[in-house]
Order: structure tokens, then sequence, then C-alpha cells
């Protein structure tokens, strides 16, 4: 029913950058991850900045295995206001599987753009991926 009037919204409006934002999260949530991916590339070619697009872009990019599009969607929506909770924990699969390719760099310097005192999880990354040796990139 959702994704049903999300696409009567999108015809009506579509230049709306949330309808599709919140269709892509629709179909992710019904897993139907082209659909999902192809609506949050619709909401990110109306309003490149927009957090939740990338966001779920880059969970499902990463979920699907093209983790280089995926960090690329995290590192761009990194730059957005600060992530908290579920999104920190995306930001941590996805340097996960960075440094799991053999891309520690890329992988630390994702966590350092979310990295913040209070966020237990992106920290505990950091040192468990020994994202020390890049510190001085970030300073």
């Amino acid at each position: 029913p959702a994704i049903d009037a999300l696409l009567r919204a999108t015809r009506l409006t579509p230049g709306n950058d949330n309808l599709w934002a919140n269709l892509c999260l629709a179909y992710q949530r019904a897993g139907q991850e082209n659909a999902a991916l192809e609506s949050c590339r619709t909401a990110l070619a109306i309003n490149h900045e927009h957090f939740w697009a990338r966001m779920i872009a880059a969970e499902l990019l990463g979920a699907a295995g093209p983790w280089t599009e995926a960090l690329t969607q995290a590192q761009l929506a990194s730059a957005s206001p600060p992530p908290t909770g579920d999104h920190l924990q995306t930001f941590v699969r996805l340097a996960h599987l960075a440094a799991d390719a053999g891309e520690a760099t890329a992988a630390c310097t994702l966590l350092f753009s979310v990295a913040r005192p209070e966020s237990d999880a992106v920290n505990k990354t950091l040192a468990e991926l020994d994202c020390t040796d890049h510190a001085t990139l970030h300073q």
C-alpha cells in the first residue's frame, strides 16, 4: 500500500526528492533492492545532497557487493548533518567491507569523517581496524 501511494505521488510531483527517498525506503523495507536503488538514484538526481537517499543507497550497495560505490555514497552522506544510531552502523559495515577488500585507508577515512566522542561503535571500529596509522591524514 505505501509503495502504491508513493508511486502515485511521484507521478503527480516527479520533482519531489523526499517522495523518491521515501519510495526508496519503502522498496528497501519490502525487499525490492533494485527498485529501491533506482528510487534513491532518482532522489539524488533531483537533490544530490539528500542525506537519506545517500544513506539508503550506501546500505543497498554495500549489501549487494559494489562496496566502492557504497563507500562513495557513504562519504558523500557524511558531509551532511552528523549521522547517529543505525546510520553509524551503516558507516561501520561499509568500513569493514572496505578494509576486507584491502582498502584500509578508505575505511579509516570514512570512519574519521563520522567519528564523534560519543560514537562508540565507530570509535571501536577505528581501533579494530588500527586506524591510528591513518590519523595524521585527518588532523
